[in-house]
């Protein structure tokens, strides 16, 4: 009999402490509406490709990589990168960065592989071939991953 009374002491006490419950302390980092944010010149810069830059990929090795659309864990991987210059102007190539990506969610990384440092000038009406290979872990064998290459290169 005192447990059961307990008990609903107990409970009662819950009911009544959730009505006490208030949500109106700030929050660190909240942002109100009152506070001004300040735009910077950073904000409008977005990085874009060249109408007069046109770049092909193709495997190397494994051989069969281009037509099943799998690389396998636990072998080196080879890639070349076509980059050719329709433009006016020269282009420098500079680096490519490789890396294994979540295939739901492409800014999550699960494996980042050494910069491709070319600095490479291609004059206008010019083709170069940059090669690439790197290690897949054996970990990834057999798991859908998203490989992900990102050339970087600027015009003169």
């Amino acid at each position: 009999m005192h447990t059961k009374t307990a008990l609903l002491a107990l409970l009662g006490t819950l009911v009544f402490s959730i009505g006490l419950v208030r949500a109106d302390d700030p929050v660190d980092g909240e942002i109100t509406e009152d506070q001004d944010i300040i735009r910077t010149d950073d904000d409008d810069l977005t990085v874009t490709s060249s109408a007069d830059a046109v770049v092909s990929f193709i495997f190397t090795e494994p051989a069969d990589a281009n037509t099943v659309k799998e690389i396998y864990g636990g072998k080196v991987v080879k890639y070349l990168i076509g980059f050719q210059n329709r433009g006016e102007k020269d282009f420098i190539v500079k680096h490519s960065e490789t890396s294994f990506r979540y295939p739901m969610d492409f800014n999550y990384y699960l494996q980042n592989f050494t910069l491709g440092q070319y600095n490479r000038r291609v004059a206008p009406k010019e083709e170069v071939t940059l090669d690439y290979a790197f290690y897949a872990h054996e970990s990834f064998a057999g798991r859908p991953l998203g490989l992900v290459v990102n050339l970087h290169y600027e015009d003169s």
